[in-house]
Parts: structure tokens; C-alpha cells; sequence
């Protein structure tokens, strides 16, 4: 049997879907806050198993000094990506209260993106607003299950498009169901770039491995002071990159 990259990652879908409907088949119309807590803890599961021995995940608040003197505290932040070599401020099992010096990444995880416009603005403003407590360019991520109706055939609603140009890169990554993918590059999409270098969310469709570029962006951004070409052919399996599935840019004016 070949090696097969592809069906190796797609199987991170596979995990996820099969772990989330095991939850729905046995309480049914239930708790659905409960669902959603636990979706939270199948993907810190899922990331947990793939962090170094120096990063370590849970959920908490972010808390800093303003500029004024004032002490600033971030919205609750369903999970957290932090350094464990440096003392956290509070914790309790995963629960954790820390400052953004030892913050690598975050992630909202949702059952799925509000299909109304008034529901993804305060989404996308609580994950911004916490964005902005961390030093830039931290990861900075929205993982929604599924992908309702922001998407469908291609056709990308208003909405979304002017949500992402408010956030300005400050959220950027998106995984919209399983087969839509969005990344933020600053300088310009590269297939882009040399004639056009504004900064953009570029939107792919890439079925059945949205939850795992996600999590491989994620992995990739945990590692930028270690080279990682040698396994680019896993971390990223698509034949001839994701930009051939590359089904719209939106442009951010900063």
C-alpha cells in the first residue's frame, strides 16, 4: 500500500464528525450547551495529541495592562494555546487565567456560524476583540463544525465577506464546516502577489479537509522558529497546493 497523505488527513474529519454525532445520537434534543462544551473538548483533544511537550491547551481569560494602567480582560476564550514554561496566573484542571506572554494561539469553537447577520457580527467582534489582547499575528481562529448557509455552491453571503474586512486579519483562520477553509495573508494571497499584494482572506473549498488544514496552519504557526519543509507533503496533502482550490479573495483595507 502507497503512502496516502489525503486520506490519512481526511480522517481527522472523519475522527471529529463520528465523535460529534456519537454525542447527538444519545442526548438527542437535549443540552445543547453541554453538546457545545463538548465539542470544545473534542478538538482540544484532537490538537492536544499533536502539541509539543512545551504547549499545552485549555480554556480560560487573557488579562493585561492597558496602556492607561487600566487591567484589560478578554471575553472567555473556548480554548487556549500556551507556552507551560511560563507560570500561568491561575489554574484550575484546564481552566486557565494568564497574560499574553505565554499566549501562542486561540480558537472559538462553534457548532456552526450563525446563518444571520446580527449573530456572526458579535461572533466575529468577540473573537476579534480577543485578537487584540495577543501580540500580532498570534493565531487567532474560528472552528465552526458546520458551515450552514454561509456558503453554499460557491456563493459566499454578504455577510461573512463584511464580517472578515471588519476584522482585518485580526481573526485569521476559519474553518467553515468541512469543506471550507480561510486563511489571512497579510502581504497578499501569493498566487497574487506581484501585482496585486493587498492584504486578503483567500476562501477554498477543499472537501473533506477543512478541519484538517486548520489544524495544520495551526501546528505550522506553533513551529515558525523550526523549519518544517520536510513534511509539507503531510501537513498540506492537496496536489498542487490549496490555491487550486481557491474560490474567492476578499480584500481588506487597512
Amino acid at each position: 500500500m502507497r503512502i496516502n497523505p489525503i486520506k490519512y488527513q481526511e480522517t481527522v474529519t472523519l475522527e471529529l464528525k463520528a465523535i460529534q454525532d456519537r454525542v447527538r445520537y444519545l442526548i438527542a434534543d437535549g443540552n445543547w450547551a453541554e453538546e457545545g462544551r463538548y465539542k470544545e473538548e473534542i478538538l482540544k483533544g484532537v490538537i492536544a495529541k499533536r502539541l509539543p511537550g512545551n504547549l499545552s491547551i485549555g480554556s480560560g481569560f487573557i488579562v493585561r495592562e492597558a496602556n492607561n494602567g487600566d487591567i484589560e480582560r478578554s471575553k472567555q476564550v473556548d480554548l487556549i494555546i500556551y507556552d507551560n514554561t511560563i507560570p500561568l496566573l491561575f489554574k484550575e484542571g484546564d481552566f486557565i487565567i494568564t497574560t499574553p506572554s505565554n499566549v501562542k494561539a486561540i480558537i472559538e469553537v462553534k457548532t456552526r456560524l450563525a446563518s444571520d447577520k446580527e449573530t456572526l457580527d458579535k461572533i466575529f467582534k468577540s473573537a476579534t476583540d480577543n485578537g487584540k489582547m495577543l501580540a500580532p499575528c498570534r493565531f487567532n481562529g474560528i472552528f465552526s463544525y458546520n458551515s450552514g448557509s454561509l456558503i453554499t455552491d460557491q456563493n459566499i453571503k454578504e455577510y461573512l465577506v463584511t464580517a472578515l474586512k471588519c476584522s482585518k486579519g485580526v481573526i485569521n483562520h476559519l474553518c467553515i464546516g468541512e469543506n471550507y477553509f480561510v486563511k489571512y495573508w497579510s502581504n497578499g494571497n501569493p498566487t497574487n502577489r506581484g501585482y496585486d499584494n493587498r492584504p486578503c482572506y483567500s476562501i477554498y473549498e477543499i472537501n473533506q479537509l477543512s478541519f484538517s488544514y486548520f489544524i495544520s496552519n495551526l501546528i505550522e504557526s506553533l513551529s515558525l522558529e523550526i523549519e518544517m519543509f520536510d513534511r509539507q507533503w503531510f501537513l498540506f496533502p492537496i496536489e498542487g497546493g490549496k490555491e487550486s482550490k481557491k474560490i474567492a479573495d476578499v480584500f481588506v483595507d487597512n
